[in-house]
């Protein structure tokens, strides 16, 4: 049975074939210091985490696995951005506010490029309206090369300059989703778990969304038009030099523009939030109904349920067409102001061809440059929805950002060993969302190499313990000791990699099997991994799947793998970990009476007076395997003795 266990003495190797996948055994000798079973072989490499890029891991070269954790280490430090936004408690900017203000040189580039296509926005019409009076009006053709050497040179410049502010703008616009994107997943994996678990994975997945509304906003024509406007005040300048009276006629119009976009964003703003709110209330429902369909079946709630939901629906749709028709009426308004407009500039520069105060030339260059000053505006009125969403979308990156982390820097500075396996209890309580206490006055001194039952029935905090020693959510009452050190002390994320864990529903993640390994000890030797998928029982089903250990996991583990082998896989990454305290969480009884019971069973044998276990059962033959039981009862103290007076107290 000790074979069940890898031992801190083996040799560390050489090759990372845990990350890769090859099958690589080429080892170098090693101290037990220096061992790779499980927390002493996180020693060197204290700062690896455990993301997603594993996965991408390909290949054996050695030297590709050790720029893959010096990777990690720096990851796993602080992500760079976090030192290119600095320190917003001294400006008070948001977070997507400070992110922009990372990128100067570009913001200057986009507006000298917006500068310059101002001016050839401006010199434009000046060429048209004189190629106009010379070639067609006097038919004078000894000028007519160098106009059009002039205007193909301007619609050149323009082209050139249109062509690298698109490029600049798309660069900006892929590399600000690039970091916001990993930014945000990185902030996700760090919220404290009493925020994350409370969230839904649509509301997450929500959350990652919205920047994908802002990069196409960036990359669309309307951020394009709000780039213009430079061209626009520089067009407004020259119609004044031109015409008086139009240049009246356009300050006037873009007071309109202004108006309307202003009451049409507030107007968007109360329609946005009230169609939000109504489609968030139908999509709880559906979800609702897909989680309660056979109740609702059994209970004959059809008609009563599909009523509700059309009801429902009903105030939606509503709610979107109320949304819909304030788009069309701003669209509409703006629409006529700008025709409007156009028609006034052309009567009065009309007027004043009559008058002889101005050339017919001069009347075509004021009208399309008219049209250039208006455009940047008429378009923000018939986009305002749009932008009011961006302004919702920001508002959702930067409320994920300011979310409270688990991340402490004073408690990350600290360091933490190899646990011993000694853990205590000190006045431990635990309050629900309501206040109400779940269960108050845990007292217990763990020695390494006890084994402690947990049982308790359904809410008296039997999985919220195992939550607590990994700092996942916070001890409010009384204090956790690991080896004589207050819990609040510990760096999380260094305590959980010396814990070893076998959750109530593991998971086994998208990737191949031996990178799911992997994440539990990357320097694990393949015959590490060989022996402890021997001691689990899943030698033979592994070797059955095609590739082996190698097998690539798409899709949701459920429908590929039994419960049966989901456990005992989370049992050889918890083995592989090689902590000197293991937390294994509640298993279904109907795989106790299987492999998995069995499994469990050698393991608590083999663990006595060597590693320490908490576990948490229902089953009195499980619970008679501990030296003590915590018998827990909602509200009240926690009884703590042997199994034999827990069991009688029961009886």
């Amino acid at each position: 049975m000790n074979a069940l266990l890898p031992l801190r003495g083996q040799p560390r190797a050489a090759t990372v074939s845990s990350l890769d996948g090859s099958r690589s055994r080429s080892a170098s000798a090693g101290s037990s210091s220096e061992s790779v079973g499980g927390a002493a072989g996180w020693d060197n490499f204290a700062a690896i985490e455990r993301p997603a890029t594993i996965f991408a891991m390909q290949g054996s070269d050695i030297e590709a696995a050790r720029l893959f954790c010096a990777l990690v280490y720096h990851s796993g430090r602080e992500f760079p951005i976090k030192a290119l936004l600095g320190s917003r408690s001294h400006t008070g900017h948001s977070w997507i506010r400070a992110l922009f203000a990372n990128f100067p040189l570009l913001g200057r580039t986009i507006i000298l490029f917006s500068l310059m296509l101002g001016l050839t926005g401006a010199l434009l019409p000046l060429a048209i309206a004189v190629f106009f009076g010379q070639v067609i009006r006097l038919s004078e053709f000894t000028a007519m090369p160098y106009l059009i050497g002039g205007l193909v040179l301007i619609v050149a410049f323009e082209t050139l300059f249109i062509v690298q502010r698109t490029k600049v703008v798309a660069w900006v616009a892929g590399r600000l989703e690039f970091i916001v994107n990993t930014s945000s997943f990185s902030q996700i994996l760090k919220l404290t778990p009493s925020i994350s678990e409370r969230a839904a994975p649509t509301n997450q997945a929500a959350r990652l969304r919205s920047f994908e509304s802002i990069r196409d906003f960036i990359s669309g024509p309307t951020f394009a038009s709000i780039l213009d406007i430079p061209v626009s005040l520089l067009s407004l300048i020259l119609v004044g030099f031109l015409s008086l009276s139009a240049l009246s006629i356009m300050v006037g119009a873009i007071i309109l523009f202004i108006c309307v976009f202003a009451i049409a964003w507030r107007r968007s703003a109360v329609l946005t939030s009230i169609t939000a709110d109504r489609a968030t209330e139908l999509q709880a429902l559906c979800i609702e109904t897909l989680d309660k369909l056979d109740l609702i079946r059994s209970c004959g709630l059809q008609e009563a349920w599909s009523g509700r939901i059309g009801v429902i629906a009903e105030k939606a749709q509503r709610a979107q067409m109320s949304l819909r028709f304030a788009g069309l009426v701003s669209e509409a308004v703006s629409s006529v102001i700008f025709t409007v407009s156009i028609i006034g500039v052309m009567a009065v520069s009309s007027l004043s061809v009559w008058a002889g105060a101005i050339s017919g030339p001069t009347l075509l260059a004021l009208v399309i440059l008219s049209l250039r000053v208006l455009a940047p505006f008429h378009t923000l009125c018939t986009t305002v929805q749009r932008i009011e969403q961006i302004r919702r979308s920001l508002n959702q990156i930067n409320s994920l950002m300011d979310l409270p982390t688990e991340n402490q820097e004073e408690r990350e500075k600290n360091t933490i060993g190899a646990p011993s396996g000694r853990v205590s209890f000190v006045n431990v309580g635990f309050r629900a969302a309501d206040t109400r206490p779940v269960f108050v006055g845990l007292d217990l001194e763990v020695d390494s190499g006890d084994l402690v039952g947990i049982y308790g029935s359904n809410g008296t905090g039997k999985s919220t313990i195992f939550k607590m020693v990994l700092g996942m959510m916070d001890v409010s009452l009384g204090t956790i000791r690991i080896d004589g050190v207050d819990l609040r002390q510990l760096p999380l994320r260094e305590l959980r990699r010396r814990i070893s864990y076998v959750p109530q529903r593991p998971r086994i993640f998208p990737g191949s099997l031996r990178q799911n390994l992997a994440l539990a000890n990357p320097l694990a030797t393949e015959m590490q991994i060989d022996q402890v998928l021997l001691n689990v029982g899943l030698s033979e089903e592994i070797r059955t799947l095609p590739n082996g250990l190698d097998f690539i996991v798409s899709g949701p583990d459920e429908e590929r793998f039994s419960a049966s082998f989901r456990h005992r896989f989370a049992f050889a990454r918890a083995l592989l970990v090689n902590s000197q305290l293991m937390l294994i969480d509640e298993v279904p009884n109907v795989l106790l009476d299987g492999e998995t019971g069995a499994l469990m069973r050698r393991l608590l044998e083999d663990a006595r007076g060597r590693r320490t276990v908490l576990f948490v059962s229902h089953r009195s033959d499980f619970l008679q395997m501990a030296n003590r039981v915590i018998a827990l009862r909602y509200g009240k103290i926690p009884a703590v003795n042997t199994p034999q007076a827990i069991l009688e107290r029961a009886i």
